[in-house]
C-alpha cells in the first residue's frame, strides 16, 4: 500500500484510480494471458535455474508497460515487469526468488472480498525463500483463480494453481515445467474449454534438449507459432489493437546469475536486452 500511495502521488491521481488499475485482473477476468516455464539445473546446460514467461495481453498496453527496479533499505532488490500504475506483475529478486503468473478461471470464482492477485504477486517478490513465497499464496484469500509458477536459485520450483476453494501443487518433470491458461490439476473445474496446447507444445520443444537447455532454446520455445493457439502471438490485422491478443513482452530470469533478458513485443521479432540485479 505504500507503493500504491506513492504511485498515486507521483501520478497526481487519486488512490482509487491506482487501486482500480491493480485489480483489473479481477474486473476483466481474461483467460488468454501468458505462457510460463521453468528449467531446473539438471535440465539446463549451465546448471542454472531459468524462469520465463510470455506476457500476452491487448496490444495497446505495450506502450504503457514498464520495467521496475526496486531497492529496499535492507538490501532487497526486485526487478520485474508491470503496466504503468501497477505493482510488479512478475519478476525476481536478489535472493534468487522468481515469480511468473498465468490467468486461469475456475467454476468456483465468485464476486466477493479478497486480496487482489496483483498484491499477492508483489508480496511474493519480497520473499527471501521459496517456502515464504509459497506461504504467501497459501495465506492469501482470493475470490478468483490464478496460477503462480515460483522458482528459487537453489534449483527448486513449484506451480500453484489457486482457486477460491483449494490450491493445487504441480511439480516439474525431468527438470522442466510449463503452464498456460487452463487448469492442469482438475479439468472438471476449469472454465477454459478449448485450445489447451501451449504448455504441452512448449514442453515438447524443451524435452528435445533436456540436460542441455540454454537461454536461446527457451527463446525459441517462446517464439513458437503453433496453431490454433500460438505461444508467440501477434496482432490480428482484422481486429486491431483493441480486440487482438499479442505477446507484449517476454521475460527470462536466470536466478543464480541475477540476470534478466527482456524483449519488447513478440519475441520472434523483439530484441532481447540483458539486465542485472
Amino acid at each position: 500500500m505504500d507503493e500504491i500511495n506513492g504511485i498515486a502521488k507521483g501520478a497526481g491521481v487519486c488512490i482509487e484510480e491506482i487501486i482500480a488499475i491493480n485489480i483489473r485482473y479481477e474486473i476483466l477476468r481474461f483467460r488468454n494471458e501468458c505462457t510460463s516455464t521453468v528449467v531446473l539445473p539438471e535440465a539446463s546446460l549451465n546448471n542454472t535455474t531459468i524462469l520465463a514467461q510470455n506476457w500476452d495481453f491487448r496490444p495497446w498496453a505495450l506502450s504503457n508497460s514498464i520495467l521496475l527496479n526496486i531497492t529496499y533499505e535492507d538490501g532487497l532488490k526486485i526487478f520485474g515487469l508491470a503496466e504503468a500504475g501497477q505493482l510488479i506483475r512478475n519478476g525476481f529478486n536478489n535472493y534468487g526468488i522468481g515469480v511468473c503468473v498465468n490467468g486461469i478461471k475456475s467454476i468456483y470464482d465468485y464476486k466477493g472480498i479478497g486480496l487482489p492477485v496483483t498484491f499477492t504477486r508483489r508480496k511474493m517478490l519480497a520473499c527471501k525463500s521459496l517456502e515464504n513465497a509459497i506461504a504467501t499464496v497459501l495465506n492469501a484469500k482470493s475470490t478468483v483463480a490464478n496460477n503462480y509458477l515460483i522458482a528459487s536459485k537453489e534449483g527448486k520450483a513449484v506451480n500453484l494453481e489457486t482457486t477460491p476453494k483449494t490450491v493445487y501443487r504441480l511439480l516439474p518433470e525431468n527438470g522442466i515445467y510449463a503452464h498456460a491458461n487452463h487448469l492442469q490439476s482438475d479439468e472438471k473445474i476449469d472454465k477454459r474449454v478449448k485450445h489447451k496446447i501451449r504448455d504441452k507444445r512448449l514442453i515438447s520443444i524443451l524435452n528435445k534438449k533436456i540436460g542441455s537447455i540454454t537461454i536461446e532454446d527457451i527463446k525459441k520455445g517462446l517464439q513458437d507459432h503453433c496453431k490454433p493457439d500460438p505461444i508467440c502471438r501477434h496482432i490480428d490485422s482484422n481486429k486491431g489493437i483493441y480486440d487482438s491478443w499479442q505477446t507484449n513482452a517476454t521475460v527470462i530470469y536466470e536466478l543464480e546469475l541475477k540476470k534478466a533478458y527482456v524483449s519488447y513485443g513478440p519475441p520472434c521479432v523483439g530484441k532481447f536486452i540483458e539486465y542485472s540485479l
